[in-house]
């Protein structure tokens, strides 16, 4: 999209944009400009950048970043942040100062690390948050609104731009071909200042995984402990729902930690960061994840850690075809009425251990897909056992009390 101001000078800008990117086709090594920013002002007309000024710069890489985060989030739904790097990577540079300080360059420097194909989209997304940032200051300019995508991360950086300027002084963001400009002037940025005003801040429907860790039954809240952070959300009841209340003190975690994972569902507004701290109007609480499937869990994370030589000379890893086996039953174990314990064995199986009144149980989930299960009646001393194929419905009847595969 091309960007053309209404302002009288708009002609000249792109006119000397234009001419400049021509003045440097021939200069060696030099690639596409990523963009221009025309400082205009009485103090801008001297020699050099005044030093309180370079931070325009920085506030602009920072403004056009938020926009490239949130285009690289869109594009991946199934992502909650961008991944390692994509900060780094953006390596604005500032490259020259022409005609004292009325026209700054920068040009986006591609490290030798992110050469490669996969790091492409990267540098796509880059270009197209400059031009997005651009038609944003372009937008707000012509309509003296903001346009309701800008995120709240967005709203933070913007705000940013401009900030050192004088009430007369303006700063003109321009493409790298000189085709497309917007400018931010005093007008610009009294609307970026008021932006949240602007925003609509309507609570939206939203659901946060995490523990919950405390319940105020007076004033009728409870705090939640975020499972993607460990951030701390402040939940409010609405209108009264039946159960939801005895459902909380079910599952809070009275020592902060041995609780299950819940989903509670509510109306939110997301703060600077894009997170929430606060949920109204509760009106769905879910358990996700009880908690002895968390302890499984946690008890095959431990298992995965250990490597050879643990439990002394000769002693095995348990190999990953075992962890994935005994991974694809954790749900179903979790929910037996039986405590199971879970223990890795020096010849690399996991065996599994659980007691029904005078009977003991062991399953052992062994190399190359095999079973061994084990039923061990003290009372009356019989000992039954079978070595079978692996089998997860057999392995989960078989703790639910079925003994008809052993013998």
């Amino acid at each position: 999209m091309r960007i053309m101001p209404d302002s009288g000078d708009s002609a000249e800008v792109n006119d000397d944009l234009a001419a400049d990117v021509d003045a440097d086709a021939d200069e060696p090594n030099e690639g596409a400009w990523f963009a221009e920013l025309k400082l205009d002002g009485e103090r801008f007309r001297a020699l050099g950048l005044p030093a309180e000024s370079v931070i325009e710069v920085t506030h602009y890489r920072d403004a056009v970043f938020e926009v490239a985060r949130q285009i690289y989030l869109d594009r991946h739904p199934d992502k909650e942040r961008a991944p390692r790097g994509f900060d780094k990577a953006f390596d604005l540079r500032l490259i020259r100062v022409d005609r004292g300080s009325a026209q700054t360059r920068v040009r986006l420097h591609r490290a030798a690390r992110y050469e490669r194909a996969d790091y492409d989209e990267w540098f796509s997304i880059y270009g197209e948050a400059a031009d997005s940032f651009r038609d944003v200051i372009a937008t707000v300019q012509s309509s003296s609104s903001v346009p309701q995508t800008v995120t709240p991360r967005q709203r933070q950086a913007f705000r940013k731009v401009g900030s050192t300027l004088k009430s007369d002084e303006s700063v003109t963001v321009g493409s790298h071909d000189g085709t497309a400009v917007a400018k931010l002037d005093d007008e610009v940025r009294v609307t970026l200042a008021a932006i949240d005003a602007v925003v609509d801040n309507t609570p939206v429907p939203l659901s946060v995984v995490g523990v919950i860790v405390e319940f105020d039954s007076v004033d009728q809240t409870f705090e939640l402990r975020r499972d993607s952070d460990n951030g701390r959300v402040r939940c409010y009841f609405g209108s009264y729902i039946a159960g939801l209340a005895s459902t909380v003190r079910r599952v809070m975690a009275e020592d902060g930690v041995t609780a299950p994972d819940v989903q509670v569902t509510g109306l939110g507004i997301a703060d600077a960061h894009g997170l929430f701290s606060q949920l109204a109007d509760v009106s769905e609480i879910e358990v996700i994840r009880p908690w002895t499937e968390k302890r499984l869990h946690r008890k095959l994370a431990a298992i995965a850690a250990l490597e050879p030589g643990w439990l002394g000379p000769g002693s095995q890893a348990v190999p990953e075809d075992v962890r994935q086996h005994f991974e694809e039953v954790v749900p179903a174990l979790s929910r037996v009425d039986v405590h199971i314990g879970v223990a890795a064995t020096a010849d690399g199986h996991l065996a599994l251990e659980w007691k029904r009144d005078a009977v003991e149980y062991l399953a052992e989930i062994e190399p190359s897909d095999r079973l061994y299960l084990c039923v061990d009646d003290r009372q009356s001393g019989t000992l039954l056992d079978a070595e079978l194929g692996w089998d997860a419905a057999v392995i989960t009847s078989f703790a639910q009390g079925d003994v008809s595969h052993v013998g």
